[in-house]
């Protein structure tokens, strides 16, 4: 086949298309009832456009579930001001087409990434395919609730592709974005502290202190200041919902030892129980975190282009299973981990068993057994 990425592109394009034409007759018909992470974005840059302050859920119009409060840090709530000047109707159908390019651009991060390991366009067509088959159960559910995760995953795909051309200076502003909406890609400071990338370090954190004072040309100084304050009084308190941490969509570690631990309809955590699930997963990470050290290490005396994609790949895998909460559409940023391991089962592990296990479990997993799909609801409420 020839040109493969473009009938990649193509696909995704017709996928967003067809999908983002049925959730908006969903949205359009139902909004003001449908809860969708969208709403919140634009009532954030409605609310940062007037001037007020995006964090107070007691002002939301769209939602008063104290889950869709707006968590992420002012600039995000800037950037959405353009949208929010738009009729909601119109603006849903400006981020589906955001969405789709921004799992274009991810997808052609990763082809730049492991394009060293391409044998050939028939490699490269079955290695596109089998990846987009993986990623789009995630893909569907980031866009039906009409939220930022494929974006996030582009940005980090573009931070490392810029890490791996030795541009430290951009792959620090792509990296400040995610940092700055969720918070978990702070382990990536960790990595580059680890890998020795220390200007690619600095640069981020100038990128992050620009985003935060971004906001001064709109709400001022003072503005910014009570924003800023509104933020972190947002941030200390919604990390400890138990409720969340239980429910049977959270797919990450700590939530599923807890639910082993608690039991699959517990409501509640008594403190032993917090200790002991706190100890496994911590146990956990830290065995995780010298598997990632070790292909840090082997990355460093081995110029293999596979070799030198485990550690971050890990690094992502750590950023979804380890963050307090997994949902279905967070497993998109597993878009570079699948492409790495597909392109490795294709072009030299055709007979690694393991490897095609792995990946079929992991697709069983992410996308025919999630938790929000067919059997994986049965399965996640006693799992």
């Amino acid at each position: 086949m020839k040109r493969p990425f473009a009938w990649l592109a193509l696909a995704v394009a017709v996928i967003t298309l067809v999908a983002g034409s049925l959730y908006y007759v969903r949205i359009k018909r139902f909004w003001g009832i449908t809860q969708t992470d969208f709403s919140v974005f634009y009532h954030a840059g409605y609310q940062m456009d007037r001037g007020t302050s995006p964090y107070e859920y007691r002002s939301t119009h769209y939602t008063t579930d104290a889950e869709y409060l707006f968590k992420y840090a002012p600039p995000v709530g800037l950037a959405m001001i353009p949208m929010s000047r738009l009729a909601v109707q119109d603006a849903i159908r400006w981020w589906y087409a955001l969405t789709g390019l921004a799992l274009i651009v991810a997808l052609w991060g990763v082809r730049r990434l492991v394009r060293p390991t391409l044998a050939s366009p028939a490699h490269a067509a079955l290695i596109y395919g089998l990846l987009l088959l993986t990623i789009l159960r995630p893909y569907l559910a980031t866009l039906r609730l009409g939220q930022i995760d494929v974006v996030l995953a582009a940005c980090l795909i573009a931070f490392l592709a810029a890490l791996a051309a030795r541009r430290d200076w951009l792959a620090g502003w792509w990296l400040a974005i995610p940092i700055l909406c969720k918070l978990v890609p702070l382990v990536w400071l960790v990595y580059l502290a680890a890998a020795r990338r220390w200007r690619a370090l600095a640069w981020t954190v100038i990128a992050m202190l620009g985003y935060l004072a971004s906001p001064i040309i709109h709400l001022g100084l003072a503005g910014t200041g009570r924003a800023m304050r509104a933020w972190l009084g947002v941030l200390g308190t919604s990390g400890g919902n138990v409720e969340w941490l239980l429910r049977y969509k959270n797919q990450s570690v700590l939530s599923t030892v807890l639910r082993i631990i608690a039991g699959p309809h517990a409501e509640t955590v008594t403190p032993s129980q917090w200790g002991i699930a706190l100890g496994i997963t911590g146990g956990l990470g830290i065995l995780y975190g010298a598997w990632v050290w070790r292909a840090i290490r082997r990355a460093r005396q081995a110029p293999d282009a596979l070799d030198t994609l485990a550690a971050p790949s890990l690094v992502m895998i750590a950023m979804v299973i380890f963050s307090p909460h997994a949902w279905t559409a967070t497993f998109i940023h597993l878009v570079l981990p699948y492409g790495i391991l597909i392109a490795y089962l294709v072009t030299r592990g055709r007979r690694d068993r393991i490897g095609w296990g792995l990946l079929a479990g992991s697709f069983l997993l992410v996308s025919a057994t999630a938790p929000d799909a067919g059997l994986g609801s049965v399965l996640s409420r006693t799992v």
